[in-house]
């Protein structure tokens, strides 16, 4: 009879020929999922729990070993047909309320420590994202408008034709 590598599993019990355990131990080693597997073959848990754990362990499965897995490694340096790439460079303007934080930074060393803590964000994210740093200073009274309405990215990206 075929064995579990490396370890026994509590599924091993299950009803499942052993050509067929083979296949599920070759992608399934994730302990997440021998988890749900366990719970799969566990007698004491009830329809409902097995349901969801074959559920979850499908969604695993394909998250993991899926198509979109394998386009994701199938990039443009292992798939031809792509056209070269080109860099183009367009210079926009940050938006006043970029512009604000970014002025008082110069300013005051401190505020940036504020900064960090009323927004939660992290140090590089508070300063190289200054979308996400604007929506986490929603409560400022001069941030009225979504993000979405004054940074020039979002214009500039619907304005382009299909490249």
């Amino acid at each position: 009879m075929w064995r579990w590598p490396r370890r026994s599993t509590p599924w091993s019990a299950c009803p499942v020929p052993d050509a067929d355990r083979e296949r599920v131990a070759a992608v399934i080693d994730e302990p997440d999922s021998l988890a749900l597997l366990a719970t799969l073959a566990n007698p004491e848990a009830d329809a409902a729990q097995r349901d969801a754990a074959r559920h979850q362990l499908r969604d695993q499965l394909l998250d993991r070993h899926g198509t979109g897995r394998v386009m994701f490694r199938n990039s443009r340096r292992h798939v031809g047909g792509f056209p070269e790439r080109r860099l183009h460079v367009t210079e926009l303007a940050p938006p006043a309320a970029y512009r604000r934080v970014l002025r008082k930074l110069g300013h005051d060393e401190e505020y940036l420590d504020d900064l960090l803590i009323e927004t939660g964000l992290d140090h590089p994210e508070v300063l190289i994202y200054l979308d996400a740093m604007y929506r986490a200073l929603a409560d400022d009274p001069l941030n009225g408008e979504p993000w979405w309405q004054i940074d020039p990215r979002v214009s500039w990206l619907l304005e382009q034709p299909g490249r």
